[in-house]
């Protein structure tokens, strides 16, 4: 409610209320300052007036005073206009409700097309962006959505060149690193190495694993949804990935993985290999950021329409001031850290990619020294 405040709406609610009811004051001040001259200017001359001759010779004719006559009229007439000033009151209120739901009114069809117009930018994807329409605007507005539209086509551009260029640079650098992988494993396999070039040859070999997986991560965060291929799948088949590819990480720390749920069988449409990688992510991070003999909890909650997945952990958090940019590629909550375990800071972009790709939201809760807590909602309906 408090947001509604501070809108647009609310302030045009305000000028068109206000304007409302201004008019409405001077309307009700005219009316009881022409009853109040009325009744003063007929007050002077009240047995003058042709519409109470008859009454006055009437009442001259019976043994009804003229005088308590006209004292009567004049009081009646003093009710009268003691009445129309409090009806001015009611009618002054009603007319203050009018005036707020006809400012509402009036200020919400006003901003209906930019209401739809801001519906339509929302619903833009980064891989498909499309123009904004809307029909029988005004002048101003068809000149802001020609500006939006020319600006969308400008960012359709960048983006379609920073996907072929990610693509191209990866299919390019594959390549080599395959041949430098190959060159080094035949230079490994040679007995006259002595040990000192064996360990910098190896030392190549996991600079070069490196690199293959940093393009790896790349091309899975140009992927659009077009080249997505989904599955029939159970959520049981993908947690039990996940536990397998990590066992050997968990084991080293005698971390234990505790999967929990129920009807984690059922059959769903995912694209699998994606959904693995990004919850993969999420636990290897928890591996590595846990103290040793610690759990980490994958807690699995099936609807109808959608499930949840919980992956939560004891280790050392994430600073709150920070939290927000975990998202962020290539961000790093401690970069020596960071580089002492080998992560290249794409680990979460990526999750967050892929989560989306299946139209799914990802939230985090952290407390330093205590552990995270990530959520994974993905629609499958």
């Amino acid at each position: 409610m408090s947001q509604y405040f501070h809108t647009l709406q609310f302030r045009l609610t305000l000028y068109y209320t206000g304007l409302f009811v201004l008019l409405s004051v001077i309307l009700l001040v005219t009316v009881n300052v022409l009853a109040l001259r009325y009744y003063q200017q007929t007050e002077l001359g009240l047995d003058s007036l042709s519409i109470y001759d008859q009454l006055l010779s009437e009442s001259e004719q019976t043994s009804f005073p003229a005088e308590k006559f006209i004292s009567l009229i004049r009081e009646v007439r003093d009710q009268d206009l003691s009445t129309i000033r409090r009806s001015s009151f009611f009618i002054f209120a009603i007319l203050v409700g009018l005036s707020v739901a006809g400012g509402n009114a009036i200020s919400s069809q006003i901003l209906s097309p930019i209401k739809d117009i801001n519906r339509q930018i929302k619903a833009i994807q980064a891989e498909s962006i499309e123009k904004i329409s809307y029909p029988h605007l005004d002048e101003e507005l068809q000149e802001l959505i020609s500006s939006i539209n020319e600006m969308l086509l400008r960012l359709g551009k960048s983006f379609r060149s920073q996907k072929e260029f990610i693509e191209y640079a990866s299919h390019e650098l594959k390549t080599p690193l395959s041949v430098m992988m190959a060159k080094t494993d035949l230079l490994l396999a040679d007995s006259d190495i002595s040990s000192p070039h064996q360990k910098l040859i190896l030392e190549v070999q996991h600079k070069i694993e490196y690199l293959n997986d940093l393009i790896n991560d790349l091309s899975l965060l140009s992927l659009s949804k077009e080249h997505l291929q989904f599955e029939s799948v159970s959520i049981q088949s993908i947690i039990q990935t996940v536990m397998n590819n990590t066992q050997a990480k968990a084991k080293a720390k005698h971390i234990t993985i505790i999967s929990k749920g129920k009807k984690l069988d059922k059959m769903i449409s995912l694209v699998p290999i994606l959904l693995t990688q990004a919850v993969e992510n999420i636990v290897e991070n928890a591996i590595q950021y846990s103290p040793e003999k610690s759990s980490i909890d994958i807690e699995t909650i099936l609807y109808n329409k959608f499930f949840t997945m919980r992956i939560s952990d004891t280790g050392v958090g994430i600073p709150e001031n920070v939290i927000h940019r975990i998202f962020d590629k290539f961000y790093r909550v401690d970069s020596s850290r960071s580089r002492h375990t080998g992560g290249r800071g794409l680990g979460l972009a990526l999750t967050k990619a892929i989560i989306e790709l299946h139209n799914g939201t990802i939230q985090v809760k952290s407390q330093e020294g205590k552990g995270t807590q990530f959520t994974l909602h993905i629609p499958i309906g």
